[in-house]
C-alpha cells in the first residue's frame, strides 16, 4: 500500500510586534493511486496552529492529520516547516507524517519540499492547490490528484474616524455710482458679493499592520453633505433663483469607499474630486443714479442678471493634506484679503482612534 504524507509549517519565530499573530494552516488532500491489483483513494485533512513572525522567519510547527484510505484510515501527528518572507508570503519547504512512533516517507509533490516548495500569499484566508497527475510512482503505483494549502489569521487593525468640516469662498470688491437710498444723492457705493461653500464630510479609516508598519488599508465616507450661500453687502440685487450643479453629487459620495495612504504616523486622504457650480438669476435692486449711466442702469432693473461661481478648491487641496495619526483636531488655511476681494479654503478635521 503507498501512503501519501503532505504537511506544512509554521511555529513562531522571536521578532518583537505588537501582538503575537495567531495562524492556521490546514492542507486538504485528495489523491487517487491506481496499483497494479487495486485503486486506492486517499482523502485526508491535516491542520496546525502557530504564529507568524512580524515581517521575517524560519517557522516550524507540528500538527494533527486524519486520514481515508480505501479500507483503512490513519491518523496522528504532522510537521512540517519554512519560512515567512517580507511579511508578505510563507514558503513551506517541509512536511511528514507520524503513524505509529514512525515518521513516514514522504516526497513532492504530496508534500513541500526544499527543491519544490509550496508558496502562499501571507493573506487571510489565501488558498493554493497543487495539482499532479502520475506522481509518486512507488510499488508499481501511479499516484494523481490535488493538495489544497489554507492559511487563516487576521492582520492586527486599528480603525480611525475623520470628520471634515470646511467651507470655500469667494467674494469680489466693486465700486457701483448709485442713488443713496438715505437721502436721495448719488455717491460712489462699495459693494462686496460672492458665494461661500460650506462642507460637513466623515470617514471611517482602517489601518493594518504589514512588514511592522500601519498601512493603509481600507476607507469609507460615512457622511457627506453641502450648502451653499450667497452673500452680497449692500443688497443690490434681489435674487430670483438659484441651483447648485454638483451638490447632489457631493451628497452622494456617502457611503463610498475612500482610497488613502499612511505610514503609521501620518494619513493622507484621497477625497474624489468634485466640482460644485451655484448659479443665480437675480434682478438690480437699487435705485438709478441720474446721469449719463442712468438709462443703462434702468435697463439693468427690467431685465435679469446672471452669476454663478465653482469650487475647484477645496476638494483639489483636501486631497493633499497630510494629518497626524493623533486624537485631536488638524486645520489648514488659505486666505487672501485684499481690495480685489477676499478668498479663503479652510479645512477643519478632528481625528479620533476608534479601535
Amino acid at each position: 500500500m503507498l501512503i501519501l504524507i503532505a504537511g506544512m509549517a509554521l511555529a513562531g519565530p522571536a521578532q518583537a510586534q505588537t501582538q503575537p499573530r495567531q495562524a492556521t494552516l490546514t492542507i486538504q488532500r485528495d489523491i487517487t493511486c491506481q496499483y497494479p491489483n487495486f485503486t486506492d483513494h486517499q482523502i485526508s485533512t491535516d491542520s496546525a496552529g502557530f504564529v507568524l513572525p512580524e515581517i521575517d522567519g524560519a517557522v516550524s510547527w507540528r500538527g494533527q492529520y486524519q486520514m481515508q484510505g480505501t479500507g483503512y484510515a490513519l491518523a496522528g501527528i504532522s510537521a512540517g516547516a519554512g519560512e515567512v518572507r517580507g511579511d508578505a508570503e510563507l514558503v513551506l519547504t517541509y512536511g511528514q507524517w507520524s503513524y505509529n512512533g514512525e515518521w513516514l516517507p514522504s516526497e513532492a509533490p504530496g508534500v513541500p519540499t526544499g527543491a519544490q516548495p509550496v508558496v502562499l500569499p501571507l493573506e487571510p484566508a489565501a488558498q493554493v492547490t497543487v495539482t499532479f497527475q502520475n506522481a509518486l510512482a512507488r510499488e508499481g503505483a501511479s499516484c494523481s490528484g490535488t493538495v489544497m494549502y489554507r492559511i487563516d489569521f487576521k492582520r492586527e487593525t486599528r480603525i480611525w474616524q475623520v470628520d471634515l468640516k470646511g467651507q470655500r469662498l469667494v467674494w469680489h470688491r466693486l465700486m457701483y455710482f448709485l442713488v443713496d437710498p438715505s437721502d436721495g444723492a448719488f455717491r460712489d457705493f462699495d459693494y462686496e458679493h460672492g458665494i461661500t461653500f460650506e462642507y460637513d464630510l466623515g470617514a471611517e479609516i482602517t489601518l493594518e499592520r504589514r512588514a511592522g508598519v500601519w498601512s493603509y488599508k481600507t476607507g469609507k465616507i460615512t457622511r457627506a453633505g453641502v450648502s451653499h450661500d450667497y452673500h452680497q453687502v449692500p443688497t443690490l440685487y434681489q435674487i430670483t433663483g438659484q441651483s447648485c450643479f454638483g451638490c447632489a453629487q457631493v451628497k452622494a459620495l456617502a457611503g463610498k469607499a475612500l482610497t488613502g495612504w499612511s505610514d503609521g504616523n501620518n494619513l493622507i486622504l484621497h477625497w474624489p474630486y468634485q466640482a460644485p457650480v451655484v448659479k443665480l438669476t437675480s434682478k438690480f435692486a437699487m435705485q438709478c443714479a441720474p446721469g449719463p449711466r442712468l438709462a443703462d442702469c434702468q435697463s439693468l432693473k427690467k431685465s435679469e442678471t446672471n452669476y454663478e461661481d465653482q469650487d475647484t478648491d477645496f476638494f483639489q487641496r483636501a486631497a493633499g493634506h497630510r494629518l497626524a495619526l493623533k486624537n485631536g483636531p488638524a486645520s489648514y488655511l488659505d486666505e487672501t484679503d485684499d481690495a480685489g476681494g477676499l478668498f479663503r479654503v479652510r479645512h477643519d478635521y478632528t481625528l479620533k482612534r476608534l479601535k
